[in-house]
């Protein structure tokens, strides 16, 4: 009998457990969640975006679709760029993102205008380059700090 009663009241505990654990977890589910960044404390820092002819800039590429080059020519209130050169390659049969960084600073200017040409592959020292193969489409995005230091985000595509 005393078997009987602790089986029961054990039964009754494991049944509270679950119901109490199931209303925990559609409680949770149906709230919605917060952001990491919000419930850090970290706001998301929101950059207002220029068209690419606000800046003159061209975007294309040469040499037989193996190098890019871009040219800002309105850049006379220019104080700094960081630019990322992103596109995908196929390597060994597979898709693999790649990506140039880079900066220009005031002092690159030339009155107002500056150019750079990087090449989508890899070179070595010595100077032998390999160029990365299946590359159809690339993006250049750059953070563009004025002179008045307000930064601005500028984007463009090209097709290979």
């Amino acid at each position: 009998m005393k078997n009987k009663q602790i089986g029961i009241i054990a039964g009754v505990v494991i049944l509270l457990l679950v119901i109490a654990g199931a209303f925990l977890g559609l409680n949770k589910s149906t709230q919605p969640q917060q952001p990491i960044q919000e419930q850090m404390g970290i706001e998301e820092e929101v950059v207002p975006t220029l068209a690419p002819e606000e800046i003159g800039l061209d975007f294309f590429s040469t040499k037989n679709k193996t190098y890019v080059k871009f040219i800002v020519t309105k850049g006379a209130d220019i104080q700094h760029i960081d630019y990322n050169i992103i596109y995908d390659a196929q390597v060994e049969g597979n898709v693999v993102s790649q990506g140039l960084n880079g900066e220009v600073e005031q002092s690159d200017f030339t009155n107002g205008k500056v150019e750079a040409e990087r090449i989508l592959g890899t070179c070595s020292t010595g100077g032998k380059c390999r160029f990365d193969q299946g590359v159809s489409s690339v993006q250049i995005i750059m953070k563009i700090t004025k002179t008045d230091s307000k930064v601005y985000q500028v984007e463009k595509n090209i097709t290979l």
